[in-house]
């Protein structure tokens, strides 16, 4: 640009009302417009700080001073070499800022071997330059660590360093766990360490760190790996368990099951997600500050869970539950064990939910329970007294179609102390419900109540492309019609599939298939922090 040009830009600039604002809003409108990366997206935003260098001299001086927006460090393994030098030049900009440092998994990751990747990329380099400023790290996330790397951390040390989360470097097709060990240097270098991640690497060769950890995050370990993480951190706050296995992923041995009860009196959220025996894990905790609880897990009852709360006699406020199993339960009684519940949410799987006959499974809802959860009922205290949010990812028998319309109306408008004389009851401000489960009364009312500002939301079933796509292998199908490649199929739809997936026969759909668009953020990413 010429400098005549740059000048007539300068004044054009200087007469426009942004170019009155502070220097300090400005970043912070900066700051809304290049957003922290996405740590679960595949791809990368490409609205970064260069992105605002590119509009005018004005922005880009601003941009490139205000060293907040240089704090988060993002791109792909395996960068290019102008991809290294920029990160360097980045690195300067966030000057002493904390660094929040997320590196993606190769593109070729499932293509090639990690002895191939790590002489083509330029991972040592990446990683040479950023340990360079290892005494500003903040959180350092990388899916796709390659072994050759894992010793690279042994001679830099990380101060500040809060949150890690790892996953190592996994082909295609490959075990659950890996062979090789984490980065043990790496953890022990990391004194004011909170918040791990381990995503596959095994206990028996990770070197557990001494700091006070209050959350930790394990994925594909068995049931005794994470009796180990509640023995070793007895002031964990949040413990969440992914895939975990009653036998070892890696060796196929059945695990040791303990022969007494864990007590951990800090732990005050659990989400665990088990393949089997989840009653083997619960039934050796007592956990008195729980306050929130996530299940997903093939279960045989609710007794495990309704004895946990009872053996640690806490006060649950949050139940997430989605279970798969067909057994008859006594949700009275299991409402009962949690009177101070305030958000619920009661998932089914879709393949329960129907027969393949096209008849409605037999629902754990019943008329009784419908009738207690009212505030009006009579014979007693209502159950889930403090229930203010209700998620119900179930069949709705037309037999509790009426009353639990009845129930969720009073519940909305009940006051917050007494009610006709009544114990209190709180008030009901959220409903989320299937909408093919609901019948025509029930949705009439929740539109009416909707008006009135009660929070109210029907679900159609929704289904991943990458689900999809599963489902059509395994069909064989040949005959899709579409409109969309991002897929929210309509309950029908769904349901046709799942039929055809439950015979175990091919079937040639022809179906129209209705597309909503994706609700995750991470659907909308394209292109990445450095310019990847």
């Amino acid at each position: 640009m010429s400098m005549g040009n740059t000048q007539a830009g300068f004044s054009l600039y200087s007469t426009l009302p942004i170019s009155r604002l502070p220097l300090e809003i400005m970043v912070e409108i900066f700051q809304l417009v290049c957003p922290p990366p996405d740590r679960s997206a595949t791809k990368m935003s490409s609205h970064t700080p260069l992105f605002l260098g590119t509009i005018c001299r004005q922005w880009r001086d601003m941009a490139w001073s205000a060293a907040i927006l240089w704090k988060d460090v993002a791109l792909h393994l395996g960068a290019s070499s102008l991809q290294v030098a920029l990160l360097q030049e980045w690195l300067l900009r966030a000057k002493s800022m904390p660094l929040n440092i997320t590196l993606y998994r190769h593109r070729l990751n499932a293509l090639v071997s990690h002895e191939t990747l790590a002489h083509r990329g330029l991972d040592k380099a990446v990683f040479k330059v950023l340990l360079t400023r290892s005494c500003y790290w903040s959180s350092f996330h990388c899916d796709g660590l390659l072994p050759e790397f894992v010793d690279i951390f042994q001679d830099s040390r990380f101060p500040i360093l809060k949150s890690i989360h790892l996953a190592g470097y996994r082909p295609l097709r490959s075990r659950h766990t890996y062979s090789f060990p984490p980065p043990n240097t790496l953890l022990a270098a990391s004194p004011l360490l909170e918040h791990l991640i381990l995503e596959g690497y095994s206990l028996s060769k990770t070197v557990m760190p001494l700091a006070p950890l209050r959350s930790f995050t394990i994925c594909y370990h068995s049931i005794d790996e994470c009796i180990t993480v509640f023995q070793t951190y007895p002031n964990l706050v949040s413990a969440d368990l992914r895939n975990i296995f009653p036998r070892h992923p890696a060796t196929g041995f059945a695990s040791w099951t303990p022969t007494f009860t864990i007590s951990h009196k800090t732990l005050s959220s659990l989400r665990v997600h088990t393949r089997l025996n989840t009653e083997r894990l619960l039934q050796h905790l007592e956990l008195p500050a729980l306050n929130h609880l996530h299940v997903n897990a093939e279960i045989t009852c609710l007794g495990s869970i309704v004895h946990l709360i009872q053996r640690s006699r806490c006060s649950l406020n949050t139940f997430d539950l989605w279970a798969e199993y067909t057994g008859d339960e006594d949700l009275v009684g299991a409402f009962r064990t949690f009177p101070r519940l305030s958000m619920l949410r009661w998932a089914w799987s879709w393949i329960l939910m129907f027969d393949i006959h096209g008849q409605a499974a037999q629902s754990k809802l019943k008329p009784d329970v419908v009738n207690m959860l009212n505030p009006t009922y009579s014979n007693g205290q209502p159950l889930l007294p403090n229930l203010t949010s209700l998620i119900w990812a179930d069949y709705i028998p037309e037999d509790c179609q009426i009353p639990l319309a009845e129930a969720i109306e009073q519940r909305w408008r009940v006051q917050e102390d007494t009610l006709r004389g009544s114990p209190g009851v709180a008030r009901l401000k959220s409903v989320k419900f299937f909408e093919k489960c609901c019948n025509s009364e029930l949705k009439k009312l929740l539109s009416k109540l909707s008006l009135e500002g009660m929070e109210v939301e029907l679900m159609v079933g929704e289904i991943t492309l990458a689900a999809f796509n599963a489902l059509l292998t395994f069909l064989n199908s040949d005959k899709i019609v579409m409109s969309s490649t991002e897929l929210s199929l309509h309950q029908k739809s769904i349901y046709l599939i799942l039929v055809c997936v439950s015979q175990r026969r091919q079937l040639n759909i022809q179906t129209s298939i209705v597309i909503r668009p994706p609700h995750s953020p991470r659907d909308h990413h394209s292109r990445l922090g450095l310019g990847c």
